[in-house]
Parts: C-alpha cells; sequence; structure tokens
C-alpha cells in the first residue's frame, strides 16, 4: 500500500545518514520535504517555504555539527542551537504531531558502567555530546510525540568515519591493529538499512508509542572485540597483526532489550552488520 497521505519533513538530508534514509523512504513513497539551510540545493526548501506549508505528519531531525565537521566547539554548539531554533519554530507553527530525533549515544560517554540502556544515566563530557542532550530538552518541550533515538557508529556505504571505518583502512593497509580490551563485547554499530527500517517503523506505527521514547540503537548479538578483530581481517584477507595494550579503558555494550520489545522485525547482528558494511565498502 502506499503512503501518499504521510508527509514528512527531513533535515540533513545530504548527511550520512540522511542521503541514504531519503532513497528509503522514497521507496516507501511517503512525501518527502528536505530542508535546507542558507545554502538551497536542487529539490529542498528553505524556512519561509517550509513554514507556508499545510499539515506535515512527522518531522525527522537528522541535521546538526558534530566533532568530524566542526572546526571547534564553538561552532558545534552556535550550529546546533541555530538549528534547534528553526526545528522549533517549524513544529510549532505547523503542529507537527511526531519529531523523531537523530541524538547520539555519545550522552553516556562518561559512564563508569559498562553495559548501557535506556535507564542508564547520562553523562555527557563532550560538547558535541552536551549539545545532543541540551537538543533532547528542548524538543522534549514541544506539544509533539518525540523519539529520541541514540544512535552509535552508523555503517553505511556514504560513511567515511568512526571506528570500523578506520579500522577497515587500518587492515587494508596491513597496519598494526591496537586492542585495549580484546574480551569486552561490543554492539556499539548500526547498519543503515536497519537505522533506516527503524525510523520508517516509527513513522507507520507512532500511535503504538509512548509521548516521549528513547532508544538506544545498536546491532544485536553483541560480539567480543577480539574476535570481530579477527573476523574482519579474515574478511578483508589482512595481514595486519593484532597489538594488544594495557589500558584502564570502559568498553561499553548496549542493551537491546527495549529495541527488540517495540520493533517488529530482526535487527542484524554486529558481525552480519560489518559483513554487509565490508560488501559496500
Amino acid at each position: 500500500m502506499k503512503n501518499k497521505n504521510k508527509t514528512i519533513i527531513l533535515t540533513g538530508s545530504s548527511g550520512i545518514i540522511g542521503k541514504s534514509l531519503k532513497i528509503f523512504l522514497k521507496k516507501k513513497h511517503l512525501n518527502l520535504i528536505l530542508l535546507e539551510g542558507s545554502q538551497k540545493k536542487k529539490n529542498t526548501k528553505n524556512l519561509k517555504e517550509i513554514l507556508d506549508l499545510n499539515f506535515i505528519d512527522c518531522l525527522i531531525h537528522l541535521a546538526g555539527k558534530d566533532d568530524y565537521n566542526s572546526s571547534s566547539p564553538e561552532e558545534i554548539i552556535k550550529k546546533n542551537i541555530h538549528l534547534d531554533k528553526q526545528v522549533s519554530q517549524i513544529v510549532k507553527k505547523l503542529k507537527i504531531p511526531l519529531i523523531i530525533f537523530s541524538s547520539t549515544n555519545r550522552v553516556y560517554e562518561g559512564s563508569k558502567k559498562s553495559f548501557i540502556s535506556e535507564k542508564t544515566k547520562v553523562l555527557a563530557t563532550s560538547i558535541y555530546a552536551k549539545s545532543k542532550l541540551n537538543s533532547e530538552k528542548i524538543f522534549t518541550k514541544l506539544n509533539s510525540k518525540i523519539i529520541i533515538l541514540r544512535i552509535p557508529s552508523v555503517l553505511s556505504r556514504f560513511s567515511k568515519k568512526g571506528l570500523i571505518y578506520f579500522l577497515i583502512k587500518k587492515m587494508i593497509k596491513n597496519k598494526n591493529i591496537e586492542i585495549f580490551n580484546p574480551s569486552s563485547l561490543f554492539n556499539n554499530v548500526i547498519l543503515q538499512e536497519d537505522l533506516n527500517k527503524i525510523i520508517y517503523f516509527i513513522i507507520m506505527n507512532e500511535n503504538k508509542l509512548k509521548k516521549k521514547e528513547i532508544f538506544n540503537i545498536s546491532s544485536e548479538n553483541p560480539i567480543k572485540f577480539n574476535e570481530l578483530i579477527k573476523y574482519m581481517l579474515k574478511k578483508i584477507n589482512s595481514n595486519s597483526k593484532i597489538v594488544l595494550r594495557n589500558k584502564n579503558f570502559i568498553s561499553k555494550t548496549y542493551s537491546n532489550k527495549y529495541q527488540k520489545k517495540i520493533f517488529h522485525f530482526k535487527i542484524n547482528s554486529v558481525k552480519d552488520s560489518i559483513s554487509k558494511y565490508l560488501n559496500d565498502f
């Protein structure tokens, strides 16, 4: 069935997540409206044009500055505050009933706990994570249903950053791979296709969700980090050597319990996610 009645505003459509999500949602026949900033691009609208629209079913907010594409902490704060104001203005003016906000699991970065669930106390230490927490608070105060996705590293063919990406680059060059906690469990990734499915599920099933929901998104079936490295080395056919290092570093594993309860489809395991990512690399 075509979803012609669903009209979605998407910010950040030119970003790593946005590029793939835009293609995915268009294939689902959703009416997609792309919001751009000061430099307007083809098939996008600026703030004034957006505010002239009629009823919107959902706003997906992906846009924002992070540590990779920002030159300074001040730039992160300034850009993200500006975006928050724009999004808030749109939501209030158009009375949008549903907001899906792309946050980060780095809001737990200062936590001493190794197992993280949605109930774990947040402790952001970086400017980027603090700015995302601030955004969460702003959107929670709006009179809309807010779904916060605390997202890990996204494995996308558009991505040129993140731990897995840099490990692969090292393995291709046969450089040594340093491991600090070889026996710790790892699932701090999500395959782009799984994230697309999650967002689409939320859009189509928002009536089944609470007014405020927080999801720690991650791949299922965590794997020991040393086993993951060995698996990747074999897949890439790399001659890189594993070097064990002693360092007081807390590795975090993210609970899939709430994710499995709400989303009625299977999310790829860590191993399968890495395998599919490598196929597209």
